[in-house]
C-alpha cells in the first residue's frame, strides 16, 4: 500500500497525521543525544550530533505517532463493535426480563 493512500486512510478516519509537538519532542531528544555523543569528537562533532540526531529524533517520533494513530484506531473499530462505544456493549435485542418469567427458573424449581 503506497504512503498516499495510507494518509487517505488515516485522514478518512479522522486520525490527525502530524502532531507538532510529538516532532518537536523527537527533534529535541534526538538533537540533544545527538550533542552528548558528538561532543567527545570536540564542538564540530557536538554540531553534527545535533544535526543528525535532530533528523532521527523527528523521524523516530514521526513512527511513534503513526504507530499510536493506527492503534487508536484499531482499539475504536474494536470498541464499536463490541459495543463500549455504541452504549449495548453487544448485548441482543432482547426484552427485559421479568420476575416469575418461565425462562428464569431453575430445573429444581417447580
Amino acid at each position: 500500500m503506497a504512503w498516499t493512500e495510507r494518509q487517505r486512510e488515516l485522514r478518512e478516519a479522522g486520525i490527525p497525521l502530524r502532531s507538532d509537538a510529538s516532532l518537536a519532542a523527537g527533534a529535541l531528544s534526538g538533537a540533544a543525544a545527538g550533542i552528548s555523543v558528538g561532543a567527545f569528537a570536540g564542538p564540530s562533532g557536538a554540531m553534527i550530533g545535533a544535526f543528525i540526531g535532530g533528523a532521527v529524533g523527528v523521524v523516530a517520533g514521526r513512527a511513534i505517532e503513526v504507530h499510536t494513530a493506527q492503534e487508536d484506531a484499531v482499539q475504536e473499530h474494536l470498541d464499536l463493535q463490541i459495543g463500549i462505544i455504541g452504549g449495548d456493549l453487544g448485548a441482543a435485542d432482547i426484552p427485559p426480563s421479568t420476575p416469575g418469567h418461565p425462562a428464569l427458573k431453575l430445573d429444581d424449581e417447580t
